[in-house]
């Protein structure tokens, strides 16, 4: 059986009811094994609300966190788009093909030219889907994939007690976030102010069983 902190998952739930005073169910759980050559990234968001886990081989546990935080602010469906089930790709061609029927804009273009235009549509889409080619939060000039260099992501998860229209307004609202954040701190950058700003803003880690 699973233990956390000594203590069985059906403790722990049991306890953590007593104490508030309401029922706690289990949702969801999973479980990861893991070779000597590669490592877990943990990160957890709004006190436990939302939370992620990577398992990198040839890494680090700093460049998992990373990830695992990038995963955490993101939510991406995939790692790659070798990923995307068929059913979902042609779903999504049939989608950007109706978009631009009705749109007066494309209407004279050549058929070659139209295919061209939905190609470069359809991989926005799917490089926004998937972990790899998505634009690193913490570096947004470079991808995720430029990011890991020779490291690979061999899985993630992402829990989260909120519906996925919250996760992708919050999703999009801390990137952008992020990004003013880290603007007027370049703006603003000092030594002494970056040591406090560094120490203020670590995160906290998940314990990994």
């Amino acid at each position: 059986a699973i233990e956390v902190d000594g203590k069985t998952i059906e403790t722990t739930i049991a306890e953590a009811s007593g104490k508030i005073g309401e029922k706690l169910s289990l949702r969801r759980i999973k479980t990861f094994t893991k070779n000597d050559d590669e490592v877990f990234g943990a990160y957890s968001h709004m006190g436990g609300k939302m939370v992620s886990i990577v398992k990198l081989a040839d890494g680090d546990e700093e460049k998992a966190r990373d990830i695992a935080m990038h995963v955490a602010a993101i939510n991406p469906k995939y790692i790659s788009q070798d990923e995307i089930p068929q059913v979902e790709k042609d779903r999504e061609d049939a989608v950007q093909t109706e978009i631009m029927a009705n749109d007066p804009k494309l209407a004279n273009k050549p058929e070659k030219v139209l295919e061209g235009i939905k190609r470069g549509k359809l991989n926005k889409v799917f490089s926004e889907w998937c972990l790899l080619d998505q634009e690193f939060i913490k570096t947004p000039k470079e991808s995720v994939a430029k990011y890991l260099g020779r490291s690979i992501i061999l899985l993630f998860v992402y829990f989260s007690i909120f519906p996925p229209f919250f996760v992708f307004t919050y999703s999009l609202f801390t990137k952008s976030f992020f990004f003013i954040l880290l603007f007027y701190f370049l703006r603003n950058y000092d030594s002494n102010r970056h040591a406090v700003l560094s120490s203020g803003c670590s995160g906290r880690t998940m314990q990994e069983y």
